[in-house]
């Protein structure tokens, strides 16, 4: 091998030029036993004996891999790192006494390089001997089950475990299983079965202990049930996060699998995308400031509906995603369930249809005149597509639109609680 001598958290590396292979089998070095790890033991094959675990909880399967600790009684302990690529990995942990052999290594972040000495194993063989804690359906939190890698791939993918949570929504797919259990605070996994609902019909508000595999659809982290035991039923669904008056100006992953609302007014962006003709599909929805994909399954009410009447609406359900392509980080949109779902705001006027208030010329040039006995807060412009163009505190009853574009706008007036929406043309 040619290189450069790098180091990396004090771990003397080679940065590859060139490697020439010279040959297949040769004899494999012999490990040195050691009572200690330090500067003297990196990238050497080490054998600690007879140690044990000083945690077993440390020895969690998760994330890229993980570091336990081993004592051989005394008041040392040593780290051992395993990583994600060795078959330990996947394997319970290691009871009793055993030897442990790897490779000396080293992470310290900080100079002095003189502290996080570890010890890597390789595979199995390299615990002896290895008795085998095996524990099918180990019991987790929704969230540990839940975090992504940087492609969006789930972490915890063909782990098998046990959760507990509430159920929300209904069940998509009425030939298995998809519907969601989310935990008190608002932390969701879907619960997806092809063709099997283990026994269990879904209905919103029941605690269920559920034993299952995670598995990945399209960027959706879902458990695939084997068991579902039933608690109780009738409970309070969690109280949704409300994503605000335009806190959130899209969905992504962090927002996956928890109750939603958005209870400002909000419009479809195209409504000729709303089908409503019994088959499933996604619309836009916008208030200006935030633009959220709304999707309408073909076993919801919705799908059969003609677009919900009034243009203004608010919107609540669970947060999905379906994203065919790696890395997993786009297509989350809101499943909407049952009818109140889509609610429309009551305290949005059509200002066109009303005489509180007038806005002309319209069509106008380069100035607007108000004419309201209303106190008007604040006037926002917005576009074709109601993303906000423009927001204006008012100091007269003129609006100054001689910056805009010819063309057409939404004018979004705010007195108090209620919000008037009038359309205009710039010439």
């Amino acid at each position: 091998m040619t290189g450069n001598v790098t180091q990396f958290n004090g771990l003397a590396q080679i940065g590859l030029f060139d490697v020439d292979f010279v040959s297949t089998d040769g004899p494999a070095p012999t490990s040195t036993l050691v009572t200690s790890l330090g500067e003297a033991t990196e990238s050497q094959l080490l054998t600690l004996e007879n140690v044990h675990l000083v945690n077993i909880n440390e020895w969690s399967g998760l994330g890229s891999g993980f570091n336990v600790r081993v004592t051989d009684g005394s008041t040392d302990t040593f780290a051992v790192r395993i990583d994600a690529d060795v078959d330990l990995y996947n394997m319970g942990y290691p009871q009793g006494t055993f030897n442990v052999t790897g490779i000396g290594g080293q992470f310290d972040s900080s100079v002095p390089y003189t502290d996080g000495y570890q010890l890597l194993p390789r595979y199995k063989e390299d615990i002896s001997p290895y008795n085998e804690f095996v524990q099918d359906f180990p019991e987790y939190d929704i969230p540990t089950l839940t975090t992504v890698n940087s492609s969006g791939v789930t972490d915890s993918l063909g782990r098998k475990v046990t959760l507990t949570g509430t159920s929300h929504g209904i069940n998509w797919r009425p030939s298995g299983l998809q519907f969601w259990v989310i935990d008190e605070n608002n932390n969701g996994i879907q619960v997806f079965s092809f063709d099997d609902n283990v026994g269990y019909d879904v209905k919103e508000g029941d605690i269920l202990t559920i034993k299952g595999t995670i598995d990945q659809f399209n960027g959706q982290t879902e458990i695939v049930p084997s068991e579902i035991v039933i608690n109780s039923e009738g409970q309070n669904l969690v109280t949704p996060l409300n994503l605000g008056d335009g806190g959130v100006a899209a969905l992504d992953e962090s927002f996956e699998s928890k109750y939603v609302t958005a209870d400002d007014a909000f419009q479809l962006v195209d409504p000729a995308a709303w089908a409503g003709d019994g088959s499933s599909f996604s619309v836009e929805m916008t208030n200006g400031l935030s633009t959220f994909n709304v999707f309408i399954d073909t076993d919801t009410e919705f799908a059969n509906m003609l677009m919900p009447p009034g243009d203004f609406m608010s919107i609540t359900g669970i947060v999905g995603q379906s994203d065919s392509d790696e890395p997993y980080d786009s297509g989350y949109a809101i499943w909407v369930r049952y009818d109140s779902d889509l609610s429309v705001v009551n305290a949005v006027i059509e200002a066109n249809d009303t005489d509180l208030v007038r806005l002309f010329p319209n069509p106008a040039r380069n100035i607007l005149s108000l004419d309201t006995k209303l106190a008007i807060e604040k006037i926002e412009i917005l576009d074709c597509t109601g993303r906000q163009l423009e927001l204006i505190s008012l100091s007269s009853n003129q609006i100054d639109i001689s910056n805009l574009a010819s063309g057409a706008y939404f004018l979004r007036l705010h007195s108090g609680d209620v919000q008037f929406i009038h359309r205009l043309v710039k010439m």
